[in-house]
């Protein structure tokens, strides 16, 4: 599953300190859920990215304020 978010390789590295291994390619981040993932596996991958990507916007948002 490829996700379009901005800035994938810091998504990515933040995921992986919290031991989820994706990838990223320009503009996304790939996830593989599959059979052998618990529904409550995914969950988390998803409310992580939701986190990260929240506190990214926030960062902006402060950085924006500050020009």
């Amino acid at each position: 599953v490829m996700l379009e978010l901005d800035e994938p390789e810091a998504i990515g590295a933040e995921l992986g300190k919290r031991d989820i291994i994706v990838d990223y390619r320009p503009g996304t981040v790939r996830i593989s859920p599959y059979f052998y993932n618990t529904t409550e596996e995914n969950r988390m991958v998803i409310e992580a990215i939701k986190e990260i990507v929240g506190s990214q916007d926030r960062r902006r948002s402060t950085d924006d304020g500050r020009r």
